[in-house]
């Protein structure tokens, strides 16, 4: 189940620990190109998220109706050490070389300083 208005797959973030995720089965939400037997390392403060795609797609669903994740399989491990890969693995075939590329395309600003905004906050922003 999720909130209105609110974005449910992983927004794009930096953590202060390195994450290694594995695709073993189905599909992951946060990334289209993302396939089975595939593998994403994201070091320490490196940047990363959703891809564009699912980003515009995610932003535009309703969010009134419950929707659970089916048919996937994956994991994640995360470690505050700095993990490096080997010569082999950068050299790989099936690297991905267009990663950075999916997060190409026009996001907007979707942050805004208080009382930049033109339009108002609703009512129940109000109350809080």
């Amino acid at each position: 189940m999720c909130a209105e208005n609110t974005f449910r797959p992983p927004w794009y973030h930096r953590n202060c620990m390195t994450e290694f995720m594995g695709l073993i089965s189905g599909s992951y939400d946060a990334k289209t190109s993302f396939v089975p037997g595939g593998a994403s390392l994201h070091s320490i403060m490196t940047p990363h998220g959703p891809d564009h795609l699912t980003f515009k797609k995610a932003t535009s669903e309703d969010t009134t109706k419950a929707k659970k994740f089916e048919g996937g399989l994956a994991f994640m491990f995360e470690t505050c050490e700095l993990l490096l890969v080997n010569r082999e693995f950068l050299q790989c075939e099936h690297r991905d070389y267009d990663y950075v590329k999916c997060w190409h395309g026009d996001m907007g600003n979707n942050f805004h300083a208080e009382g930049t905004k033109s339009e108002k906050p609703d009512a129940k922003r109000q109350k809080l």
